[in-house]
């Protein structure tokens, strides 16, 4: 509903990660920029664990995760990539993690929720200032390109209402 009313209200662009921008893109008609995950939020959450085990899950909805998989060698632990399409299969694949001996799953809060629920432990992944500012300016320069396109078609259509002699293609 929230969202809903954001577009009824002239919001021209969203910006959201995860799960979220998933429901958002089934929900809305209005463009959306997805905020990244980046090394270093993932620092972060490894950071706030304390430790880091011989084997990582790393959960999330489509493909937001770039670049674990090099900070996995310099680190020396070994990543698990968990790919969510709905949020129905997060039972079953970090289940099917923590079975292949994953004993951390760090991503997003249904991930961490279920990896609770699993008796592993799971650390929640926050967007660093840089990607949420990455994101943001992207859907500035998205909004001004499509303010600029909405104005050049209104000056098209005023100029063909207004041709007397009509336009032949």
């Amino acid at each position: 509903d929230v969202v809903r009313e954001a577009v009824e209200s002239g919001v021209e662009v969203i910006v959201s990660r995860g799960g979220t921008a998933e429901f958002i893109e089934r929900v809305v008609d209005v463009p959306l920029v997805r905020i990244q995950v980046a090394v270093t939020d993932i620092l972060r959450a490894l950071r706030r664990n304390g430790e880091y085990p011989e084997k990582i899950g790393i959960a999330g909805f489509g493909n937001i995760l770039y670049g674990f998989e090099e900070l996995g060698k310099v680190l020396g632990i070994e990543f698990c990539e968990i790919v969510l399409e709905k949020q129905e299969e997060a039972q079953e694949k970090i289940a099917a993690a923590v079975k292949n001996g994953v004993t951390l799953i760090v991503g997003d809060a249904i991930s961490t929720k279920v990896a609770r629920r699993l008796g592993v432990r799971g650390e929640l992944i926050h967007s660093g200032k840089e990607a949420v500012y990455k994101a943001l300016r992207e859907a500035l320069q998205l909004a001004k390109i499509r303010r600029e396109e909405q104005r050049k078609s209104e000056l098209l259509r005023m100029m063909v209402r207004q041709s007397e002699d009509g336009i032949v293609a």
